[in-house]
């Protein structure tokens, strides 16, 4: 979690005593305004120092350590602030004793790693290492920089040198040993830094470090399941006490990015933020592109990455992001020329193919995944997202029994951390195993719960065997292979089995050949107006429309065919929300096609749904159905959204 994201020490030690110097105070007074995240008022007092050193005579000048400290104080601020170059050229033209000093070197070190220079980065840190081999810090900061030049063996040996020290009796430190604990990996070591971490912010609890890798393994334990620790307390405490730090609002945003219950705009905006204090940070341009391409908007997410590579061009989760960017844009030769960068840096480096797989998921292109996902295993049989994310894309491709092997794995090699999507998917996939019957008709294969079969086989099928007649003539398509149908027992185990969670409030859920609905016999179902036919027709409109388009189709479109479908078969089959399309309309709010697929994210969702349905049915009235089909289909040829448009509609 923490092994590409450089943590910010922002304080040195004065050793000018007071009396010694009249300046002093005010150098405390700079450190503790940095300490606190106060970097205009740091700035103005180290720049204030600085300027007495320039303008009075001698005997009331500034000494030569506090005009040091000063000058590192500003360089700081410059790092945080994302002015890498400055900060690296600065220190350079530092006399040879300044640059040596530890402040420099470390400083010196993290701008040279933001940048990709792997190798002067670790040579500044073993040098740390060797004038003081107490400096846990640098023998983190070694391992890190390592790894990220994918040196794995030689950044354990530093993570496990420093486990080795004695252990530390001061708060800073111990927050370093405690997190070079958790590279190591176990539960064990977990275990024991999470001791490290509590006894640090004990002792030094004006300081963010330890609060920040507290809740980071908070996270990583625990996800964000229900009743448990989560570490987003803690990641906001850093930011009360400490200010705007780059790390904990990208932890806070990866965190509750987890979460779909939680307000996505208020996520967004912890992103937002980190980006504004340092528009050079590459990890917060790695999640913004991540948005982005999920949102199917590959061009900007592909600028975005470029970004971030001419800050880092060595940082290979970057590189990987790029190269799915560039396959899902049908690049292929980009693609393996940035494959091969990645090679070029750590031929180790696995994830690459699991960062692909991850964003064809998000893209609702299960079945693709599945060989990146393979591929990612046969390099790291126990790369723990690979195992989980191929347990997800099999799911919603119909194949949970296939799904369970790999899920069940990752959570033996995960002792003692609980993950509620695995959890949720291998307690559900049981219960269909032992308590659902199965009904092949055509090309589908329906599951009904045991109670639930004697009804739900004589209504449901016959609806499902209409569309597939009415709706295939229509598109002129049918099925590719079998259409998995699961109607689960109850609101939960739908919720779980559609989204890994409890609140998924819909009623049915479309993943390409698999189909999930909520039975009537829900008690919560029973006491709204569920209308069957309406459902069944929505979700196998999805059927279609994924199958046409090889599965590319944005999501607010294969949702407006779906609500298209639902007037088109009755007209009482209404939505109501031209109240709200009337409030939006009038206050700007309405949805251009590139940014639509961001209403599904939010509080907007229906009327995403509802949009995307009038977009549809104009398109086919103004230039025919046919044309809005022959439309869906250049999805599947990886046309860009705006060439689409040109070519279908003029």
């Amino acid at each position: 979690m923490f092994c590409r994201t450089v943590l910010v020490a922002v304080a040195w030690a004065v050793a000018v005593a007071a009396q010694d110097d009249d300046y002093a105070a005010d150098v405390r007074a700079g450190q503790t305004a940095l300490l606190r995240g106060q970097y205009s008022k740091a700035r103005s007092v180290f720049e204030d120092v600085l300027a007495a050193f320039e303008e009075e005579e001698e005997p009331d000048r500034p000494s030569a350590a506090t005009v040091r400290e000063c000058r590192l104080g500003l360089l700081e601020i410059d790092a945080i602030e994302g002015k890498y170059d400055a900060v690296r050229e600065a220190i350079a033209a530092l006399p040879e004793a300044d640059r040596a000093a530890r402040g420099a070197r470390l400083l010196h070190g993290r701008v040279l790693a933001r940048r990709g220079r792997y190798a002067e980065a670790e040579a500044e840190f073993a040098a740390a290492t060797a004038a003081d081999p107490e400096d846990i810090e640098a023998y983190w900061r070694l391992g890190v920089v390592r790894r990220a030049a994918g040196k794995r063996a030689a950044a354990n040996e530093a993570f496990a040198a420093a486990v080795a020290r004695p252990r530390p009796r001061d708060g800073r430190n111990l927050a370093w040993y405690g997190q070079c604990m958790v590279e190591l990996g176990g539960r064990d070591n977990f275990e024991a830094a999470s001791e490290a971490f509590v006894e640090s912010i004990r002792l030094a609890p004006e300081r963010p470090e330890a609060l920040i890798f507290f809740g980071m393994l908070k996270f990583a334990a625990y996800r964000e399941a229900s009743g448990l620790r989560s570490g987003e307390g803690d990641l906001k405490k850093v930011l009360d006490q400490n200010g705007e730090r780059e790390e904990a609002l990208i932890g806070l945003y990866r965190i509750r990015r987890s979460n779909f219950q939680l307000d996505p705009a208020r996520t967004e905006d912890y992103l937002r933020r980190a980006l504004a204090l340092n528009p050079n940070s590459v990890p917060a341009l790695v999640e913004q592109a991540i948005l982005l391409i999920d949102d199917r908007r590959f061009e900007e997410g592909s600028e975005v990455l470029d970004r971030a590579l001419a800050i880092n061009p060595n940082d290979t989760v970057a590189l990987a992001h790029r190269a799915a960017a560039a396959m899902l844009r049908g690049n292929a030769d980009e693609e393996q020329e940035l494959r091969r960068r990645i090679a070029a840096i750590d031929p180790e480096f696995h994830d690459v193919d699991r960062i692909v797989g991850d964003h064809l998921v998000a893209l609702y292109r299960f079945a693709d995944a599945v060989p990146l996902y393979e591929r990612a295993l046969r390099g790291d049989p126990e790369l723990i997202p690979a195992l989980d994310g191929i347990g997800k894309a099999l799911i919603y491709c119909g194949r949970g029994q296939d799904a369970r092997v790999h899920l069940a794995k990752a959570r033996e090699l995960q002792p003692g951390f609980v993950n509620p999507w695995r959890h949720n998917a291998l307690e559900v996939q049981a219960q269909i195993e032992k308590e659902y019957r199965m009904l092949e008709q055509g090309p589908f294969r329906f599951f009904f719960h045991r109670d639930d079969y004697a009804v739900l086989s004589e209504y449901l099928v016959p609806l499902h065997l209409e569309a597939l007649e009415q709706l295939g003539l229509k598109y002129d398509c049918q099925p590719n292979g079998l259409v998995r149908v699961e109607a689960l027992h109850d609101w939960v185990d739908f919720s779980v089995r559609t989204i890994g969670f409890k609140g998924f409030t819909a009623l049915g859920a479309c993943f390409g050949n698999l189909i999930t609905l909520v039975s009537p016999v829900d008690p919560d179902v029973r006491r709204l107006e569920f209308m069957w036919s309406a459902t069944v027709w929505h979700e196998y409109a999805h059927v279609l429309t994924l199958a046409l388009s090889r599965a590319r189709v944005p999501r607010w479109l294969t949702e407006g065919f779906s609500v298209h479908e639902e007037r088109a078969k009755n007209r009482t089959w209404e939505r109501g929300l031209d109240r709200q399309l009337f409030d939006y309309w009038h206050n700007g709010r309405v949805y251009p096609v590139r940014q639509l697929n961001r209403a599904f994210r939010g509080p907007d969702i229906l009327f995403g749904y509802y949009q995307g349905g009038l977009i549809v049915d104009y398109l086919a009235e103004q230039h025919g159905f046919a044309k809005v089909v022959e439309m869906l289909k250049l999805y599947g040829e990886d046309v860009p959204e705006e060439d689409i448009f040109r070519r279908t509609f003029g």
